[in-house]
């Protein structure tokens, strides 16, 4: 399935849980959370949500970063 033909940034959340120290070991997993379309005055774009979880060494999450990206069909 074709999604579009230029994609942008829609924004990013970030919240923190633990300081992050010199030396830890930091290690991520990133996941689809969501995938959806929307319609505008400019035909349709289709959002992709990516959840990434920071942990550290202990496995205990410092950080986590929701990044939304959007995809639309310039050709339209």
């Amino acid at each position: 399935m074709n999604f579009g033909t230029a994609g942008f940034n829609a924004g990013q959340h970030c919240e923190f849980y633990e300081p992050m120290k010199a030396g830890d070991t930091i290690s991520a997993t990133t996941q689809v959370s969501s995938v959806y379309a929307k319609t505008g005055r400019t035909g349709t774009m289709v959002f992709t949500v990516r959840r990434t979880t920071f942990k550290n060494q202990y496995g205990r999450v410092v950080m986590m970063v929701e990044q939304s990206n959007v995809l639309r069909d310039m050709r339209q």
